[in-house]
């Protein structure tokens, strides 16, 4: 068990640190893009909406240029992307319009091409792709079309035979959650968006690969999230952060600034160090000794983005504001650069939100240090799955994000998936 004493008022850490530059400009827009981190160092994005797109690009941080590659066989936004094993990217399911997908393709970095490989048995969107301990590919939940049904079905992909397989069912069907591999080779998958109204979940289920089952876990401690974040920590623990709580109405209480811990041992999600800011739709990047970067999101209001930026430091267990980003962000991607061809820009974190890209040099470990007021939660070392991010595990789920009028109400607001 985690050793967790009581969560007590105290300063948090407060003042600028580390900084941004500029990463040029992607070839065209893209919301619901995939961004996935190549073994070479370099940065693949691929797809998108507003329009659908076929296109991807490359990013190359020896030269911070970007660069046309392959185009998809089909046009698609809202999928998965994950790295294989073998260097090469599954790209799986995604929509186009209001139409889920069930097809798949894989992108050669060597050729540079992409190639379709078999359909998944469900189409669906706003899923997770997880990369196995054995090299398969788990893909959980998602949407069957603009509005469901949410799939409660789960499918691996196995690479050496090109098809996927049936496997056991969550306990409930969900879309936009999070799913974090654990270092015991089992993939936690905590909340998201479900029926009947379009809720926020708060219980959580594991998948054993063994017995390619799924068992329950306690429910969250505070609300249900969606659009969360969930980071494995080295300690073994998982940190989930922020998200939404409700999906109506876009008032800022509906969005939460708190985090919650899962324990070692997986029997309880223990409260957290809540972060300054309110948001959801962020990104949550692991940082060198540990630390965890989050960045944007939606802030104050549903559909309001933030520049603001956190670092969570093990070292002082709070949450330190760091220097804003150049524009708000919501829905965007970070990743850290890691691999043979990323030089010095090694440990630097691309964000990649719309057209725009940044690159955030992260301040050095135990800086900044003023303080304010925040929560702490007794820990031991913590910080974000580093391997997760060098190994490529990036899945992305981009949205176009305005006012309408839909079920959940009128003058709400709404993500068209």
């Amino acid at each position: 068990m985690l050793g967790v004493g009581a969560t007590t008022p105290v300063q948090a850490a407060s003042a600028s640190g580390g900084s941004w530059a500029s990463a040029g400009q992607l070839s065209v827009p893209r919301s619901e893009t995939s961004v996935t981190l190549l073994s070479d160092g370099k940065v693949l994005v691929a797809g998108g909406a507003n329009p659908p797109e076929a296109s991807a690009e490359v990013f190359d941080p020896a030269t911070k240029r970007w660069s046309p590659t392959g185009a998809l066989g089909t046009a698609r936004a809202a999928h998965a992307a994950v790295r294989l094993a073998d260097g090469k990217v599954l790209v799986s399911g995604g929509r186009v319009g209001p139409d889920a997908l069930n097809s798949t393709e894989i992108y050669d970095p060597t050729a540079r091409t992409w190639a379709a490989t078999g359909a998944m048995a469900f189409a669906r969107q706003a899923h997770t792709a997880t990369l196995l301990a054995d090299g398969k590919v788990l893909v959980a939940g998602g949407l069957g079309g603009g509005h469901g049904p949410y799939r409660v079905e789960t499918e691996v992909f196995d690479p050496a035979t090109g098809t996927w397989s049936a496997t056991g069912a969550l306990p409930q069907g969900r879309a936009r959650h999070s799913a974090t591999p654990l270092n015991d080779g089992r993939v936690l998958v905590i909340g998201g968006e479900g029926a009947p109204h379009d809720d926020s979940l708060r219980d959580a289920a594991l998948y054993d690969p063994a017995s390619r089952a799924w068992s329950p876990l306690p429910r969250l401690l505070g609300v249900g999230r969606a659009d969360h974040t969930a980071t494995a920590l080295p300690n073994g623990t998982v940190m989930v952060v922020g998200g939404t709580k409700v999906h109506t109405g876009g008032r800022p209480q509906n969005i939460v600034s708190t985090a919650e811990i899962l324990d070692q041992a997986g029997q309880a999600f223990l409260p957290g160090p809540a972060m300054a800011q309110r948001r959801s739709f962020h990104a949550a990047t692991a940082l060198a000794g540990g630390r965890v970067l989050v960045t944007g999101g939606n802030g104050d209001r549903i559909a309001t983005p933030t520049a603001t930026a956190e670092i969570y430091d093990p070292a002082t267990r709070q949450w330190a504001t760091v220097s804003p980003m150049p524009d708000p962000a919501a829905s965007h991607t970070a990743v850290v650069l890691a691999g043979r061809g990323c030089g010095s820009a090694c440990g630097q974190v691309l964000v990649v939100a719309e057209r725009a890209a940044y690159l955030f040099t992260p301040p050095p470990p135990g800086s900044p240090g003023s303080k304010g007021a925040n929560r702490n939660l007794l820990l031991g070392a913590v910080g974000a799955g580093a391997a997760v991010a060098a190994a490529g595990l990036i899945v992305a789920r981009r949205r176009h994000i305005s006012p309408t009028t839909s079920r959940r109400g009128t003058d709400q607001t709404m993500e068209h998936r």
